[in-house]
């Protein structure tokens, strides 16, 4: 039987004599569409062989199979209904579809290079290197490339290196080689340094300065201050003046000659001084003009800042592009040369090869395009431009007559990070005759409610021409509303509560909607009767159910959330595979069998689940000096008899690793890298403590794809383990996009999670978009290149300040509006992947301005709080004009978190099978023991490390009578001051001292700092609440910290140490000295938490303090014995006390108050601390005050 076409198929599919160009909508069926105009090619009663004759090109493998799947099922249905003399015809073309062209652009370039490998010049038999295998052998040309030219003493390498160091030298040359695919497309060649500045003005003022300004113009800002102040009189009389100018400048504004002159105008009578609320005909008015106008200064200051960076010198910075450019084409071309030596082509070269190939050698292209009658191209929207030249080449003359077939939707342009530019389509298709450029805008997955929010959203949003989706079936099944707004409760967080706290009670929100919906039996999802093939409607399960992200970087609060309320997931993808920790134990043990020498990697390795020790062990093996009295480094401590004063275990572990790191070292260059990994595993057991932590499940499985990495790069015979280190390192540092391990199968009936990239091409019957008040990030790159402009390199910083660069601003402001468009057609995607519900999830604070690029766009077609379309929510005319009042959508808004049943004895548990218990048993996550089955702690008794704070605390009580705490000085605090002092806790306290050291000990000498991040990102770190009262005292304190001289100390000094964790040797006594026989010795341990050496040689100390008591005589006398043990420590690391000793009360100012140490006071407080050593090491319980 003949399938049934739509009007708009059957145009698609048997319109002839003209090329098409189909502009498929989501959910249209273009793979359907595809397959008949595929099939309509094949004709028993002409030529014999046309699948030869016939190319289709897809986007990935998994839609070439699908296509190839479904062609061979119509092809065994027409052999089933054909006459009998054409069964050897469609017997014929069954056996060829496996051969036949239905392919991938990379795949079919490949093959067109293997034909023609003498005209390329290529071995038939070349290799391919995968994209994640390419990156160690281009990051070693480089470096050779490099130190080859140093050693020529080149000049652009000297001067590069001069402005910007080696390492980074490295880098920039690394990031212009990966722009080597634009240069060849765009044939870029370099101009003498003046005639590119003169260019770089030209583009400025004749396209980019002009796209800036309409910009502007086309503001929603500007355009509501001309209607707000065209359609009011204010009372004000010089506020009436500045309001007849605005107006009467922005009426004849195209007439201005110069558009900055009328810019700056504006600007300067954009002030409501003078002008009150009740100036104006409504109240309101003039906070809203208070608002808007905010927004166009700070929109006009953007233009009037490029105009000012044009007048700076930019032919320095041009001539530093154009050094780093000729360096990476040294580069590209050795990268080039290495891979014509062993046979290789990466994937970028099948491109530039095949497109070049079919340019310059007239008679192969001819030779190729009467080859194939029928081309066809799918997903043509995600091409390129050396991809559509390609095309073009194929088809040579009859590229518009009929040859071509390709499918696109613009609106579905998601991969700008892989080079696809929407225009190409737009372009293409322009040139196509009127009669070939047809729709495809029925759509078949979604219900008719979906289709209309979709259509309002989207209206004159992500095309110029926008095509409505239709639904196929006009009826509603399931019961309205399905569109919802999920909005998290913002009573539930604090105000200016961070991103972090607000989707996390967003995650459990959508959590709680989920179970909601599992827990209704109401039927709202469809299915197809088995009977009678009819739409009927059933109730929701685990399975239909996706959460979308735009990216994968804050998931784990959303699984979080499905945890605690027991519902299981699949997890499909990320980006988060290289930030995982047992991918960073790999990253360092591979890197000190690579250079043992890397003392950090070494440590990281010991101190990990490979050989546990702890941090005292491993500061004592690199801190505890020999019999000579010096020092040694991490690889000699563990290599000799540990110290007798560790615990016996850890001794063990010392050696443990001594041994297995000396076999690893002495076979890595015979064994595999998986045979390494296998032997390390044994010997130190690593998955199976994997196991015994949080996520252990999806940490093996992890482990068990590095490993598998691993084989990949073994079986490739080209790279070293220093060229797996790279791998690992360069993409940790790029954030690589490697999926996570999964630990469910795709088919399970759970709630899947996935990336809006992940879920093109697929549908669901329920969508839950999450975290819609996303904020984008500037991801700006020190180098680009641009095709007009060439390329582009930041200034290096000079004395902590950097000159901005005229193309580089140009470049970040034209991807800024390249991402814009692109945010807006990833929402398109993102909300046409549902088929029965839509909801749209978002953590935000009402009345306050949004700077999300999806948030936006709702909030300028609905109204957040209701739902109702915005500004006229009956007849919908001003969100869509023409729009019919059955046409507008109903959409339901979530204030708080769904309630959900808790009650047991309504839940129903399945009674799990005895077949099944073993895999259960495997798949379950490990628990923590019961507290009763924990290990009871030892007593002090015998113990030979106590820690400073312990010391304390034991002297405070046993001489608590024999000093008292100075009384506050009330001469430094007054009254009104203590009572403004926020309550604090102890957990508070200890909370805020966290937080202050964590920011201080990441803190850059030589870039700015965001206090307010780097904070957010240490509550992050604590892993517990805190309040913004908390929040806002560490940045008090912080900012009082960056705002002294004491910065300026640190930039000058020769070596800094912070957070220096120490284990100091009581008594103290001279460098050398032993104890007695057989007696192990008493250590204390501690952390200073600055350690740093003045510009004369001098060491100095600091110790942050962030109490509420900042009265110089307390803090002296609380905290005489940490200072005193902390002198002590310093004087057995260096061989002489600090030269000053200070404490850094951090508060609303910084105080710092200088410590002296003098000898009777050492000799009283060293007596205190023998004394409490000795009542702890005799078993006594703790004492108490």
């Amino acid at each position: 039987m003949s399938p049934r076409f739509t009007d708009q198929q059957a145009k698609a599919i048997n319109t002839r004599d003209v090329s098409i160009a189909l502009a498929a909508g989501a959910g249209c069926g273009k793979t359907f569409v595809l397959t008949h105009r595929f099939l309509s090619y094949l004709d028993p009663t002409g030529e014999p062989d046309p699948l030869s004759r016939i190319v289709a090109i897809t986007f990935t493998e998994r839609a070439a199979r699908e296509m190839r799947h479904r062609i061979r099922e119509a092809c065994r249905e027409a052999l089933q209904q054909c006459d009998e003399q054409h069964v050897d015809y469609w017997l014929r073309i069954l056996r060829g579809l496996e051969t036949a062209r239905i392919t991938t652009i990379h795949s079919f370039c490949s093959g067109f290079l293997r034909r023609h490998a003498v005209d390329a010049g290529l071995d038939p038999q070349f290799g391919l290197i995968e994209p994640a295998f390419a990156e160690p052998l281009l990051v070693r040309q480089i470096n050779e490339t490099l130190h080859q030219k140093l050693e020529e003493r080149d000049e652009d390498a000297l001067a590069l290196i001069r402005e910007y160091g080696l390492e980074r030298t490295s880098q920039h040359i690394q990031q212009m080689v990966y722009q080597r695919f634009q240069i060849e497309t765009h044939q870029f060649e370099l101009q003498d340094v003046p005639q590119a500045a003169e260019s770089w003005i030209q583009y400025y003022k004749e396209i980019f300065q002009p796209a800036l300004i309409k910009e502007l113009m086309e503001s929603n800002a500007l355009k509501r201050v001309h209607e707000v102040l065209s359609n009011n009189v204010c009372g004000a009389p010089k506020m009436e003046e500045r309001r007849k100018i605005i107006v009467s400048i922005l009426d004849q504004f195209t007439e201005w000659p110069n558009p900055l002159a009328p810019l700056q105008e504006i600007r300067e009578n954009l002030n409501l001084k003078g002008a009150r609320a009740n100036h104006w005909e409504e109240d309101s008015t003039q906070e809203e003009l208070k608002l808007l106008f905010k927004s166009v200064k700070d929109d006009i200051d953007k233009i009037l800042e490029f105009d000012s960076i044009l007048e700076d010198d930019i032919e320095p910075i041009i001539e530093l592009g154009q050094q780093l450019f000729r360096l990476g084409q040294h580069a590209s071309w050795a990268y080039a040369e290495y891979k014509r030596e062993q046979g290789l082509l990466d994937f970028d070269d099948l491109l530039l090869l095949t497109r070049n190939l079919l340019r310059d050698l007239k008679s192969l292209r001819i030779r190729a395009a009467d080859g194939i009658e029928y081309l066809m191209v799918d997903e043509f929207q995600d091409t390129d431009p050396v991809q559509t030249d390609v095309v073009r080449f194929l088809c040579e003359q009859q590229l518009l007559t009929g040859k071509l077939f390709l499918v696109g939707d613009v609106k579905q342009s998601i991969y700008r990070f892989r080079r696809a530019d929407p225009q190409v389509f737009l372009s293409l298709r322009q040139e196509v005759p009127e009669k070939g450029r047809l729709p495809l805008s029925t759509n078949f997955r979604s219900q008719p409610e979906i289709l209309r929010f979709v259509n309002v959203l989207f209206f004159d949003e992500v095309e110029e021409n926008y095509e409505a989706l239709q639904p196929f079936s006009p009826i509603q099944l399931t019961p309205t509303p399905t569109i919802e707004f999920l909005w998290a409760d913002e009573n539930s967080w604090e105000k200016k509560a961070n991103a972090s706290v607000r989707r996390r009670i967003e995650a459990e929100t959508i959590a709680h909607r989920i179970q909601q919906m599992l827990q209704d039996e109401t039927p709202r999802i469809r299915t197809r009767d088995p009977e009678t093939n009819e739409s009927i409607l059933r109730r929701t399960e685990p399975g239909d159910i996706v959460i979308l992200f735009r990216a994968m970087s804050n998931v784990g609060l959303y699984e979080e959330a499905l945890r605690n309320l027991d519902l299981d997931y699949y997890l499909v993808g990320g980006r988060a595979f290289y930030a995982q920790q047992e991918v960073f134990d790999f990253i360092n043990i591979c890197q000190v069998l690579d250079d043992p020498t890397d003392e950090i990697s070494l440590a990281g390795v010991l101190r990990s689940p490979f050989f546990g020790l702890d941090d005292d062990t491993i500061f004592s093996l690199k801190y505890q000096p020999k019999s000579s009295g010096e020092e040694h480094s991490l690889l000699q401590a563990i290599t000799t008899e540990p110290p007798a004063h560790l615990p016996p275990e850890q001794q063990q572990q010392i050696r443990q690793a001594a041994r297995v790191l000396t076999e690893l070292r002495s076979q890595k260059d015979q064994w595999t890298l998986v045979k390494l990994f296998r032997y390390l595993l044994e010997e130190t057991g690593y998955d199976a403590s994997l196991l015994h932590e949080f996520m252990g499940a999806r940490k093996v499985a992890n482990l068990r794809k590095l490993i598998d990495m691993a084989r990949q790069f073994d079986r490739s015979g080209l790279y070293t383990l220093s060229d797996f280190v790279v791998r690992l390192k360069t993409s940790l540092r790029e954030e690589s996009k490697e999926e996570l391990a999964t630990t469910h199968p795709e088919t399970s009936d759970v709630v899947r999670l996935m990336t809006v990239h992940q879920s093109k091409g697929l549908e669901f019957p329920v969508v839950i978009v999450s975290d819609c008040a996303w904020e984008p990030s500037p991801q700006h790159s020190a180098v680009a290149f641009h095709p007009h402009l060439g390329p582009l390199v930041s200034p290096p910083t000079k004395q902590g300040e950097s000159k901005k660069s005229l193309g580089q601003q140009i470049n970040h402001q034209e991807e800024k509006w390249a991402d814009k468009e692109e945010y807006k057609r990833l929402f398109y995607v993102a909300t046409t992947r549902a088929a029965d519900i839509l909801m749209l999830s978002a953590a935000f604070e009402s009345g306050k301005s949004l700077s999300s690029p999806w948030m936006q766009l709702l909030e300028r077609k609905f109204d957040l709080q209701t739902g109702l379309l915005k500004g006229d929510p009956l007849l919908g005319q001003i969100a869509k004009p023409g729009l019919n009042r059955d046409e507008i959508p109903h959409v339901k808004v979530w204030r708080e978190k769904p309630e959900i049943r808790r009650d047991q004895s309504t839940q129903t548990t399945r009674r799990i099978p005895l077949s099944e218990f073993e895999k259960l048993v495997a798949d379950a996550e490990p628990i923590s023991l019961p507290e009763l089955l924990t290990p009871i702690d030892p007593s002090l008794g015998g113990q030979q490390v106590f820690s400073v704070s312990l010391i304390e605390q034991v002297v405070e009580q046993l001489f608590q009578h024999e000093t008292e705490l100075p009384k506050p000085d009330r001469s430094e605090t007054s009254l009104s001051s203590i009572k403004t002092v926020p309550t604090t806790t102890v957990d508070q306290a200890t909370t805020l001292g966290d937080i202050v050291h964590a920011v201080t000990e990441r803190l850059q000498l030589d870039q700015d700092i965001d206090l307010t991040q780097e904070i957010n990102r240490a509550c992050e770190q604590l892993h517990v609440p805190v309040k913004e009262e908390v929040r806002q005292r560490a940045k008090t304190c912080l900012n009082a910290f960056v705002s002294s001289n004491l910065m300026e100390e640190w930039r000058t000094a020769r070596e800094i140490h912070r957070e220096l964790d120490f284990l100091l040797k009581w008594p103290p006594g001279k460098t050398g000295e032993t104890t007695k026989k057989g007696e192990e010795p008493i250590l204390i341990s501690g952390q200073i938490d600055c350690l740093f050496q003045t510009e004369n040689g001098g060491w100095r100390m600091w110790d942050y303090k962030t109490g509420i008591r900042s009265d110089k005589a307390y803090l002296l006398h609380h905290y005489r014995l940490q200072l005193t043990l902390y002198a002590a420590a310093v004087e057995q690391l260096l061989g002489t006390v600090p030269e000053r000793m200070e404490l850094i009360h951090l508060g609303q100012q910084m105080t710092p108050i200088e410590y002296m140490l003098y000898p009777e006071t050492v000799t009283d407080l060293y007596q205190q601390v023998s004394q409490a050593i000795d009542y702890l090491r005799s078993g006594q319980p703790l004492p108490t005050g």
